[in-house]
């Protein structure tokens, strides 16, 4: 009990500061429920904690600081009694993600009472984590690439940091292995045939997971002296517009597939392939990235790359265990996602 450890937390740092010294009576636990705020059930059971570490003992109906306490605690009683809590960590836009809702049910069922296990939300991270953690806490940060002064900042201060769907070269990241992905996307083309294939990314060469799958797809093709065809577009107010725009100059290029990076992207391109009456995939085949509830039920039957959503939650969570053993976890993990082929692909003659 989370509410339970960390009220006897803070009567150990009262100790520790010397606001009880040896041989002094606590509160009643009437009067420490009025000032920690929480139930006298809670502080009972945390007052028991308290003289199971010898920090306390009974005396008549009073509980008194033992002449031990202070050394118990320097000796490591602080950690002990601090409780182990993962705390996950994301942006409010994350609310609603499946990718999210399934790693969080890795972590959450598969902890299992060896830690507590709780959601910040935020528009302000890393900055306002850094506020809300504590020593004995595992930090995950979910989807966001951090500055990493910030995000040195909460290391300091917890016991592990833990980034999900995000590229580090200081911390531990876990993460689908994008390039690898991009490269089995063009595979999949090529051997279907297409060799003048678009991508529809407006900023290639930013940093981040788009970018990742491009440079896969590029490498691949460029093995097999082939260019993917690229387009410059200005106004990247619209969305579905951009699509549509991607579409129409691809096909005037005589692309025969286009790349979309993530699945939204290819439903938009189905819509504006749907009004200017270009058939899929006769007239153009469509390949994207995430694998979303909805791709298997699209007309033609989308075919993508699953975001290996149970795997990460799987990493995320023997990394938290590897660290509540007292051990170092794998620096970086990748796991390669499954590309599935379904309709959405013309194989060419």
């Amino acid at each position: 009990n989370y509410k339970r450890s960390a009220f006897a937390q803070e009567l150990l740092e009262s100790i520790r500061c010397g606001n009880y010294t040896a041989g002094m009576r606590i509160l009643s636990e009437r009067d420490l429920s009025n000032k920690f705020s929480v139930s006298r059930n809670t502080v009972r059971e945390g007052l028991s904690e308290l003289f199971e570490m010898k920090i306390l003992e009974r005396r008549g109906r009073g509980a008194f600081v033992t002449h031990e306490a202070l050394r118990i605690i320097e000796n490591g009683g602080i950690s002990q009694a601090h409780p182990s809590r993962v705390m996950i960590m994301m942006s409010f836009n994350m609310h609603e993600s499946p990718i999210f809702r399934t790693i969080f049910e890795s972590v959450r069922s598969g902890l299992n009472g060896r830690a507590a296990c709780e959601v910040f939300f935020s528009d302000m991270l890393p900055g306002a984590a850094a506020e809300n953690v504590t020593p004995n806490d595992i930090v995950l940060l979910f989807g966001e690439s951090f500055d990493p002064n910030a995000m040195r900042k909460i290391q300091e201060k917890c016991r592990q940091v833990i980034i999900i769907n995000a590229q580090s070269d200081i911390f531990n990241t876990i993460m689908p292995d994008n390039y690898a992905a991009g490269r089995a996307i063009a595979e999949y083309l090529y051997e279907n045939g297409h060799k003048k294939i678009g991508a529809a990314l407006c900023d290639p060469e930013l940093p981040g997971e788009f970018n990742d799958r491009f440079r896969g797809a590029r490498d691949f093709l460029r093995e097999k002296n082939l260019d993917i065809m690229v387009e410059d577009i200005a106004d990247k107010s619209d969305t579905f517009r951009i699509m549509q725009t991607f579409m129409d100059r691809f096909l005037s290029r005589k692309a025969t597939a286009i790349i979309c990076f993530q699945d939204i992207q290819a439903v938009m391109l189905y819509e504006a392939a749907r009004r200017e009456k270009i058939r899929l995939p006769e007239d153009l085949s469509v390949v994207s990235f995430d694998d979303r509830c909805y791709t298997a039920n699209c007309v033609p039957a989308l075919s993508t790359v699953r975001y290996p959503a149970e795997a990460v939650g799987g990493a995320a969570l023997h990394a938290i265990l590897t660290v509540l053993e007292g051990k170092e976890p794998d620096m970086h993990t990748q796991i390669v996602p499954a590309l599935l082929k379904r309709e959405s692909v013309k194989k060419l003659n």
